[in-house]
């Protein structure tokens, strides 16, 4: 038989083999040089170093991101953050935030409503915690249960990689470049921190000077977070979960005060959590109607039921971010055995299996999944929360996820393929980086950001309600009533878009259309009031309907209408101040002069600065013959506004009734100079000049005021006639 000679372009067994121990070389040189790089010394400052650059180039395109969304209730108009000192103010805005709208208070101290100041504070805060996810995840990789492991002997680099998954992730942007949800990222900021304080203490199994420090650095750091965000009431048992995953192996040691320590904190929880709440099972577990742009009534059950879908997503997004949305259209659930809600609750418990299989023999991963779970689990259990998803829910949970993902990379590529591993995670991280500085973008103006949202949730009324909103704000208000028309299609009682759109006909005088959709929006408001005050949500846009249809009633003469729309838009306490001028304005002209001057005290606290509120302040004063008073008034009205002719005119009707009869000849001139066309003036002038015996001129300003359509007092013309009469002054005909 002749013999075959082997292909030339394929390695024969020894040259294949050769190539495996080469590979194996390199990559052991590799393993050699990444270990003898990560026991540096400063290898440390340097992790933090690329962390924090990596951080702050994704976020540098995030500065002068315009307040969006809820930021313009939290921060532009919220009266409650405008005195850092006004303790009361901030700290009961939201009882169980306090910290995180402290944190608003300093801001506006020092900024103002300058946009880059939040959002500097924001990515602060999101490298801070990528610094706390990177310490955090090295002391696990330390405890008693892992030691020894692969993964322990490259817990330097593990831990840098995590830090780098978690400051990278397109889904933390919800958290950094949307100002208001720093609440999330302070809250996890001392969740982590609270965690890794606990575990620094822990670790010193022998007594030492640290161990009380690190104990009550947790404590301090555990509070805080309790009184940032509701996420931080599963503390007490992620720290359970952890002293379970890495510290007690062999059991629970009742005689360890540290354990012991953990189930008091366990039975305070159980105890503090329902009082923050002011045990009020309403609060908690009451079903919430239909409410930011929702046409559903969501309950515990819906709730729970929908979160099997909602946590799927979520899984999604943190391995694949693509297709991402400030507001995602999840309908809500009919049913346990709806066929997307039945097989997502089957592949969360096929996770729930996996992690528990891996927490038997990868412990660490599996203490990933299940630490994600816990993390997610007040915004994604039973209590009903009127919106089903929202990014920044997964900020905590990321740590988790940083972890298993750069945990589980390494693992599938253990035994010389450490490269390999480095790889995909840096691939990972480098894909998301492009991302998340793409998703900044994005969210640049309030057009970009619901634009995209449209796009991606057609069928759902608020991003539709929103762009509409944008396009008002740019003069667009064709392409705002199209929006605002399509987001009643998708939803007809949606209050919002009802409103916004009687705002453009208010403004283009089709006050019949504008009355009818203030009607319309209001009639929801009474439906509302029937359920449990605490468990609604009551939209500003119904306190501006009220307020709108109070102006409007106003500029009808409806005075008694007016006064009970402005009543109940204070009633509902929307957070904004009632409309004080426009029901003083109001009972101005109903005569209740002692109530409009209330209203206007009010009004003058809030704007001192607005002339409007002075100048009918002292009408009201004029017409209860308090002439000092109103001459005060109107003064104060001419040092803030010296263009109305109203102004002047009225401030010398009341220097005439003091007898000051040069001053108010040339408050009627000056009224007159800055109106040619005011015919009063031209009136009250006359009667000046009468008194002052200026006779000609008076009847000069007569015949200006006639010409202008405007007759004056038949008895002042006879008093005129007859005193021109005895002194041989012509009188005029008419």
């Amino acid at each position: 038989m002749a013999n075959h000679e082997p292909n030339s372009d394929a390695p024969t067994e020894r040259e294949s083999s050769t190539e495996r121990e080469s590979s194996t070389e390199r990559e052991s040189s590799t393993e050699r040089a990444l270990d003898r790089l990560t026991a540096h010394r400063r290898f440390v400052p340097v992790a933090l170093a690329l962390v924090a650059a990596l951080g702050l180039t994704i976020y540098s395109n995030s500065y002068d991101v315009v307040f969006q969304f809820d930021d313009v209730q939290n921060i532009v108009n919220n009266p409650a953050i405008r005195d850092v000192t006004d303790v009361e103010a901030w700290a009961t805005l939201n009882p169980r935030r306090p910290v995180a709208y402290l944190s608003l208070a300093i801001n506006y101290h020092i900024h103002g409503t300058r946009k880059f100041g939040y959002h500097l504070v924001n990515v602060l805060i999101h490298l801070a915690t990528a610094f706390v996810v990177f310490f955090l995840a090295r002391n696990t990789l330390a405890t008693p249960t892992l030691r020894g492991s692969p993964l322990a002997e490259r817990r330097h680099l593990v831990a840098l990689l995590a830090a780098l998954v978690f400051v990278s992730h397109p889904i933390q942007t919800q958290a950094v470049t949307y100002v208001i949800q720093r609440i999330a990222a302070l809250a996890t900021f001392f969740y982590l921190a609270t965690l890794l304080f606990y575990v620094k203490a822990r670790l010193r199994e022998t007594p030492s000077a640290r161990r009380p420090l690190y104990t009550l650095l947790a404590t301090l750091s555990g509070l805080l977070a309790l009184f940032t965000k509701e996420i931080s009431f599963t503390l007490p048992f992620m720290i359970a979960l952890y002293e379970i995953a890495f510290f007690r192996d062999r059991g629970i040691d009742w005689k360890d005060a540290r354990v012991r320590y953990v189930a008091l904190a366990l039975i305070a929880a159980a105890l503090v959590i329902p009082a923050v709440f002011g045990f009020d099972l309403d609060l908690v577990f009451g079903e919430r109607p239909p409410q930011q742009g929702n046409a559903f009534t969501v309950t515990a059950t819906t709730y729970l039921l929908t979160q099997f879908r909602v946590v799927v997503e979520y899984v999604r997004l943190v391995f694949f971010p693509v297709n991402q949305a400030l507001d995602y259209d999840i309908a809500p659930a009919s049913g346990f055995f709806e066929l997307r809600i039945l097989l997502s609750f089957l592949f969360l418990v096929a996770l729930l299996v996996g992690g528990w299989l891996l927490w038997r023999k990868r412990r660490a991963l599996g203490f990933a999944v299940f630490g994600f779970f816990l993390a997610l689990s007040v915004e994604s259990s039973v209590f009903p929360i009127p919106n089903f998803i929202f990014e920044h829910r997964l900020y905590l949970p990321m740590f988790f996820f940083s972890l298993f993902f750069v945990g589980a990379a390494f693992t599938l590529f253990r035994r010389g393929r450490l490269a390999l591993a480095l790889g995909v995670v840096l691939a990972f991280v480098s894909v998301n980086s492009v991302l998340a500085y793409q998703r900044n973008e994005v969210w640049k103006t309030n057009l970009s950001l619901w634009d995209d949202n449209v796009a991606k949730a057609p069928g759902k009324a608020r991003p539709w309600n929103n762009r509409g909103v944008a396009y008002m704000e740019r003069g667009e208000n064709e392409k705002a009533l199209a929006d605002f028309t399509k987001s009643l299609e998708l939803n007809p009682n949606f209050e919002s878009p009802l409103v916004n759109r009687g705002v453009i006909y208010l403004e283009r005088e089709e006050y019949d259309s504008a009355l009818a959709d203030f009607n319309r929006a209001l009639v929801k408001l009474d439906s509302m009031m029937t359920y449990p005050r605490k468990s609604v949500f009551v939209s500003r846009d119904l306190f501006h309907a009220l307020n709108f249809r109070g102006n409007l009633r106003l500029e009808m003469g409806d005075f008694d209408e007016a006064i009970a729309d402005y009543d109940k838009a204070a009633r509902i306490e929307s957070g904004l101040p009632p409309e004080f001028f426009k029901r003083g304005t109001a009972y101005l002209g109903k005569q209740e002069y002692f109530r409009a001057i209330e209203d206007f005290n009010n009004a003058a606290t809030l704007a001192p600065n607005d002339a409007r509120v002075f100048f009918n302040r002292g009408l009201a004063w004029m017409n209860l013959g308090k002439l000092q008073a109103a001459l005060d008034d109107f003064n104060r009205a001419i040092d803030l506004d010296a263009t109305d002719p109203r102004y002047f005119n009225n401030r010398g009707a009341v220097l005439q009734n003091m007898r000051m009869i040069d001053s108010a000849i040339k408050d009627y001139s000056d009224a007159i100079a800055l109106d040619s066309t005011y015919a009063e003036s031209y009136v009250n002038r006359a009667v000046a000049y009468f008194f002052a015996n200026e006779l000609r001129a008076a009847w000069e300003d007569v015949r200006r005021a006639r010409e202008l359509g405007v007759e004056p007092h038949e008895g002042f013309l006879d008093y005129l006639r007859q005193r021109s009469r005895e002194q041989g002054i012509p009188v005029p005909e008419r």
